[in-house]
């Protein structure tokens, strides 16, 4: 779960994930959820994304677009490996591209 900066209110509609190699324990599926209460409170699916099992050479972002939503929360819950396995994710980097309000 990550909140942004001063507490504020973010719009975004894209997601970006580093991947430079092809490893089974790299993320397959993973789900974007947006809050505003609390980090405790409630969070609406964004959607549920599948990372492709290629490496793209010359821009190792994967990116994942989606309808804009504001919110002060991002929560990215891992679902599966590459490998079929549903722990011990490995996930180096990740972007939100948006705004602060």
């Amino acid at each position: 779960m990550y909140a942004f900066r001063n507490n504020a209110t973010a719009q975004f509609d894209r997601f970006r994930v580093y991947k430079s190699t092809n490893d089974p324990s790299d993320i397959k599926t993973f789900e974007l959820l947006v809050g505003n209460d609390s980090p405790t409170g409630v969070f609406q699916s964004i959607g549920t994304f599948t990372m492709p099992s290629v490496v793209y050479v010359g821009n190792p972002y994967q990116e994942f677009r989606f309808a804009p939503v504001k919110g002060r929360y991002l929560k990215v819950k891992l679902l599966m490996r590459q490998d079929g396995y549903e722990d011990n994710f490995e996930i180096w980097e990740f972007q939100l591209m948006g705004r602060l309000d």
